[in-house]
């Protein structure tokens, strides 16, 4: 027995035999498949079967077009014939798309292009036409200069990101540059213009007559909704997203596009509000609203029975579109790949960047394709808006059939499984957040009794047996803690979050080593969030981060220290940050590049602040693997030094174009560009790639202009000027303090005669300084110093001059002399007005009171000066000496040249080594639980000193 689709297929050929006889058998059996599916494709067949024999002999059933065929098409039509235009051609554009959907000719992705560029040229064809007629009538409209200026259309939504499907409303917003009047006799403002124009539009596409209509148009997302003007001025549409904006509006603008009419002044004003879309870091405060949202939609789905409807539908396209929503909100502010309006693209990114597992991406990406084919399929039978899942034994087959399955039921078990894929990642990804879950599975749900009522006896002798060594101090300080809140302004949503967040906190901390500590520490952290929600639902969203961030308060208070101050570091510890942190020196400035890319060149307030994020949490990431132990001291005070470098490049570079704008270029005295001839040396630890978490940077800087040059600006100055502003600028960069801290403390006293020298030296004066009043010390300090920044083709002009200082001839005893003596004067200087301390290795009573790994005897400075010394004394007859700034690779070099054996070598080496790990972690708040190691290493320094640097008389003559 043959179906209802076989008994009208059947009919349908007898059809298109008699209506398209030219068409071949093969084209005629397509023809009939497509009608018997499409009810619309086979009313246009009968009512024009020319058209599509037409769409057939011009090939155009068979290729895909590109944008600008369907403006050809339309063409430009009068006022008066524009409608009938649109309507025909969208008519014919339809078919073809249809039966191009319906045999698989074209993929999703090439269906919605189709689409989106059909309304794209209608939209813009419509807007030429009316403006055209409007001026025609009233004038155009002009900018201050007099130029016409056209209005700007954004679309949203589907047609935003170039999705459209076959039935799809087109989500319009307006608005135009500045206010004005047009030039015509009629004193007609520019909103009464574009007025006229955006409702002619607008009826132009939307409104039905004899042949049917274009697009609907849906204009509800605009600035104030239904409530709100057709159309507003650019800076009407600012105020309004800056005064008003609301949380659902930056999921409305995801998507958004400037589609037609100045699209130029479209796209620069969605560059404007990338702000308020993306936040500059994740926005975990987002997801609850995306919650909320979606539970309302749940309820409309239960009450109004939408279980069968392909988008609203559990697991149906609007959960796929919900989750890569969320994460683009979430992470688009970090990641700008992120901000792709196409939902398959966006897919493929969070893939890639691991914000997603890849099976879940897969399967979302399987589920999309296969319920926006079945929705196309919906909708092709009759053209009309609706995603429901047919109830009509014929509609349903064609459904099954067009998706390629025997029958519904067949199809229908297919479709369910992939709606279980969709709504097993929405439910992971929705659900209640992972913090409060993990309250639940451990079974503690004491603790919310404990934070409700901190002080009671019952809570005090929880808190006592889970852990907490003094429960009384700890709960008087919860109870300190939660009256703060009570009287601060936290609003409601703030509060409820805390409440949420603090149970699992106290939870988690009992389990720490010293709980009561650390708890302490986390207090002065949460306060500091308390009113900044945001963050507050980043630690209830990842679990991850919270745990991290209590284990690090527990070992470091310095890290405690900067999260309080700098809440938004936390978003550094989350697991996909600290699995990913890669410190490789390009991949840093990448970050540092991205962070900045958005911010106006002009702006340097916000340059520094950005330049200061980047420090905070490159540092903290750099802090973080070496406290958990993934990353050694070398490699730490590598990835210190690269951020410290990169820093010191970029304050250059914001600077120099400060300079730049204000003063012009610098000139010679023949009028040619001298070009950045600026250079930033560091020495110290910067120098010697040593840099740690508390270091300062000691830098000179140096330029090579003519100094009798000036700089070509309206506001010319000197060169020597010029340079030397830009080296304050340079410091005022580094040193100022902002909201986000300061960057780096400057010690520029090694610079020719100290502070009371110029901040910034020619290359010939530093050289002949060096070479003519510098004292031993000045040279000892040379051995680290290292070019760093400014401009790359000065660095070997500065390392030939290091070079010729270092490995200038000289008197060994008198050098020795001169450099013990220095040490001896910084002993006295660091003892005086101290108890007596013996320059022999102190006893363990006196290392265990407390060592200075740094000046202490057999310590770094020892390691240092005889380091120094070596490289001085010998380098004239081994050039090699000069080639590094760091002490390993040095002392490499001097065993290798027998100056030291190799095992004096591997001694100072793992001293030196010992001695800068201890350092660095008593700077991150660790206290060295054993001196005996680092007793035996001061002991052989001592000895190998004693050894090489027992000063003997200088030679006579």
């Amino acid at each position: 027995m043959k179906s209802r689709l076989e008994t009208l297929a059947g009919e349908i050929r007898d059809d298109v035999t008699r209506l398209v006889p030219s068409l071949s058998a093969e084209r005629q059996v397509d023809v009939v498949y497509v009608a018997s599916i499409s009810d619309y494709f086979y009313k246009n067949l009968k009512r024009d079967a020319s058209e599509i024999v037409g769409l057939f002999e011009s090939g155009d059933m068979e290729r895909e077009y590109g944008a600008s065929v369907y403006e050809r098409q339309l063409g430009s039509p009068d006022v008066s014939d524009l409608d009938r235009v649109l309507r025909t051609v969208r008519r014919r554009e339809m078919c073809r798309i249809i039966y191009r959907d319906l045999m698989r000719l074209a993929d999703l992705t090439q269906t919605t292009r189709d689409l989106s560029n059909l309304a794209d040229a209608a939209i813009e064809t419509a807007l030429s036409v009316h403006y055209q007629y409007n001026c025609e009538r009233f004038g155009a409209p002009l900018d201050a200069s007099g130029d016409p200026r056209q209005m700007s259309v954004l679309a949203l939504g589907k047609l935003g990101a170039q999705e459209l499907n076959l039935s799809s409303d087109i989500d319009l917003v307006f608005f135009y540059d500045e206010q004005g009047t047009v030039s015509g006799e009629r004193a007609l403002t520019h909103q009464e213009f574009f007025m006229r124009t955006a409702r002619s539009l607008i009826a132009s596409l939307d409104k039905i007559d004899e042949i049917g209509f274009v697009f609907r148009v849906d204009m509800r997302l605009r600035p104030y909704g239904e409530s709100g003007l057709l159309i507003l001025h650019r800076a009407a549409m600012e105020k309004y997203f800056i005064e008003q904006g609301r949380d659902w509006e930056r999921y409305a603008f995801i998507k958004a596009r400037a589609c037609a009419g100045d699209v130029a002044l479209g796209e620069d004003f969605l560059e404007w509000l990338v702000p308020f879309v993306y936040r500059k870091h994740l926005d975990y405060g987002a997801i609850d609203s995306l919650r909320e949202m979606k539970r309302l939609i749940n309820y409309e789905v239960d009450v109004k029975g939408l279980a069968d409807d392909l988008k609203l539908g559990h697991g149906g396209i609007r959960e796929v579109e919900f989750i890569v929503q969320a994460c683009q909100i979430i992470w688009g502010g970090n990641e700008p790949q992120l901000r792709e309006r196409k939902l398959l693209k966006v897919l493929d990114y969070l893939k890639d960047l691991g914000l997603l597992p890849e099976a879940d991406v897969n399967g979302l990406r399987a589920a999309y394709c296969f319920l926006r084919d079945s929705e196309h399929v919906v909708q092709a039978e009759a053209d009309r808006q609706t995603q429901k899942l047919p109830k009509e034994a014929l509609s349903r087959q064609r459904l099954a059939v067009a998706m390629g399955y025997t029958d519904f039921e067949s199809y229908a078990l297919a479709l369910n499984k992939h709606r279980e894929t969709v709504r097993a990642s929405f439910s992971t990804f929705m659900s209640s957040n992972r913090a409060e879950r993990e309250t639940l599975v451990e079974g503690n749900l004491y603790w919310v009794s404990i934070w409700r009522d901190p002080d009671s006896s019952n809570s005090i002798e929880l808190l006592s047996s889970s852990g907490y060594e003094d429960a009384e101090g700890t709960a008087a300080r919860l109870k300190a803690f939660e009256s703060r809140l009570d009287d601060s302004d936290v609003q409601e949503l703030g509060a409820s979050r805390i409440d949420r967040l603090m149970p699992v906190l106290l939870m988690l901390t009992a389990k720490e080593q010293s709980p009561d500590k650390t708890l302490e520490r986390l207090l002065a952290i949460i306060d500091s969030i308390s009113r900044r929600t945001t963050y507050v639902s980043y630690l209830l969203e990842n679990l991850d981060a919270l745990k991290r961030m209590i284990y690090l308060c527990g070992m470091s208070p310095w890290v405690a220290e900067r999260l309080q101050k700098f809440p938004i570091l936390l978003y550094e510890l989350s697991d996909r940050v600290t699995h990913e942190a890669v410190f490789e020196r390009d991949k840093l400035y990448e970050e540092m590049r991205q962070l900045m890319q958005n911010i106006e060149s002009g702006d340097l307030e916000a340059q520094m602040d950005s330049l200061r994020q980047f420090k905070n949490s490159s540092v903290l990431k750099v802090a973080v693997f070496e406290l958990l132990d993934l990353l050694s001291l070398m490699k730490a005070s590598d990835a210190l030094t690269d951020i410290a470098e990169i820093v010191l490049d970029k304050a250059f570079r914001l600077a120099w174009t400060y300079l730049v704008d204000r003063h012009g270029e610098p000139l010679d005295q023949s009028g040619s560009p001298v070009g950045q001839s600026f250079a930033i040396v560091a020495y110290g630890k910067l120098g010697g790639v040593e840099l740690g978490y508390g270091s300062d940077l000691d830098v000179l800087f140096l330029h090579d202009a003519d100094i009798r040059g000036n700089t070509d600006g309206n506001k010319s100055i000197e060169n020597s000027v010029f340079f030397s502003r830009l080296g304050q600028r340079i410091v005022h960069i580094l040193t100022s303090f902002t909201r986000f801290g300061v960057l780096y403390e400057v010690d520029l006293r090694l610079r020719p005669d100290g502070n009371k020298g110029p901040l910034v030296s020619t290359f010939s004066a530093y050289e002949r300084y060096l070479r003519e009043e510098a004292w031993t010390w000045e040279h000892q300090a040379l051995v680290r110093a290292r070019f760093v920044a400014g401009n790359p083709g000065l660095r070997d002009r500065f390392e030939e001059i290091r070079r010729t200082r270092l490995a200038q001839p000289r008197d060994k005893a008198a050098l020795m002399q001169d450099v013990v003596a220095m040490r001896q004067k910084m002993r006295q200087h660091l003892e005086k007005g101290t108890t007596t301390r013996s320059a022999e290795v102190p006893s363990d009573e006196i290392l265990l009171s407390g060592f200075d790994f740094k000046h202490g005897a057999g310590a770094i400075i020892d390691i240092e000066f005889m380091v120094q010394y070596s490289v001085l004394a010998y380098s004239c007859e081994y050039p090699e000496l000069t080639r590094w700034t760091d002490k390993m690779r040095i002392l490499d070099e001097l065993g290798s040249l027998g100056i030291y054996s190799r095992q004096e070598v591997e001694i100072l080496q793992e001293a030196y080594l010992a001695y800068r790990a201890a350092v660095h972690y008593q700077w991150l708040g660790g206290a060295v639980s054993s001196y005996e190691r680092l007793n035996q290493y001061r002991s052989d320094v001592v000895e190998i000193w004693n050894r090489h640097m027992a000063a003997p008389e200088p030679e006579e003559g």
